[in-house]
């Protein structure tokens, strides 16, 4: 009744079939967008017409009916909705995360021990059997720090409710970035001290940890920190490195985290 009010009735019993529409939303929903349709084709109708004889005193023009008003209506509500659906699904596909073909063992991470920002000792053996993700930064870095930070931040969210995946930024520039530091720059982020762990040092340990145990930086750079995620496995294997400001880097960490946490 509502489709057949909404599809040939006049103005006002269009307004009412419109009122009823509020009663569910799956009405709204589908019937908003077919009115929409219809009403754009009365006025191209009304605009246009077509002329179907002419004298020297009249010129007649023949109004779409409303059988055609329905045909061209479904035609048309229908093309709008695949090509909706077409464009979502595009959308979705290409923000999707990319499943890993392969995720090949590279490098085992060295054995190390930091403090975390709050002022414990913190290692290697910590992260025993965890699934986790390490980058290197500086709490002062106004370059790709922050966005790396927020992407990581995000990361995170996906996976707070499993406590064997884990975080850890490793400072680069100690000196600076001491446990008080580093609590509030984790604080900034809202990071969960159980699970993301932000660590200083000495800063030729942290060197040698980046240039010799996760392959980054270069030892003729005063600071070695890329812009780089690193995804270490629970055997302590790294298995992939990844753009921390891109989002399809960020994309396709997700989809390796959810690969390698499938085989735990």
């Amino acid at each position: 009744m509502i489709t057949f009010l909404v599809i040939v009735g006049n103005s006002q019993s269009k307004l009412q079939a419109l009122k009823l529409l509020r009663v569910h939303p799956l009405y709204r929903f589908v019937f908003a967008r077919f009115f929409a349709v219809l009403c754009i084709l009365e006025a191209w109708g009304k605009l246009v017409g077509v002329k179907d004889y002419c004298d020297s005193s009249y010129c007649g023009v023949t109004r779409m009916s409303a059988s055609m008003k329905i045909l061209l209506g479904l035609g048309l509500f229908l093309i709008a909705n695949v090509a909706g659906i077409g464009i979502v699904l595009f959308l979705k596909t290409a923000q999707a995360p990319t499943i890993e073909d392969d995720l090949p063992e590279l490098y085992p991470v060295p054995s190390f021990s930091l403090t975390d920002q709050t002022g414990s000792t913190f290692g290697l053996d910590d992260l025993s059997g965890k699934l986790w993700v390490a980058k290197f930064f500086f709490t002062s870095c106004s370059g790709p720090c922050p966005r790396m930070s927020a992407n990581l931040a995000d990361v995170s969210t996906q996976f707070a409710d499993d406590d064997r995946i884990h975080f850890v930024s490793f400072t680069v520039d100690p000196a600076t970035d001491t446990p008080e530091r580093l609590a509030e720059y984790a604080d900034f982020y809202n990071a969960d001290p159980m699970r993301w762990h932000f660590l200083t040092g000495a800063l030729d340990v942290i060197s040698e940890l980046a240039l010799e145990g996760f392959k980054l930086g270069s030892p003729d750079s005063p600071v070695h920190h890329a812009d780089r995620f690193i995804l270490v496995d629970n055997a302590g294997i790294i298995r992939g490195y990844y753009a921390g400001t891109e989002t399809e880097g960020v994309q396709r960490l997700i989809a390796a985290i959810k690969q390698l946490r499938a085989d735990f």
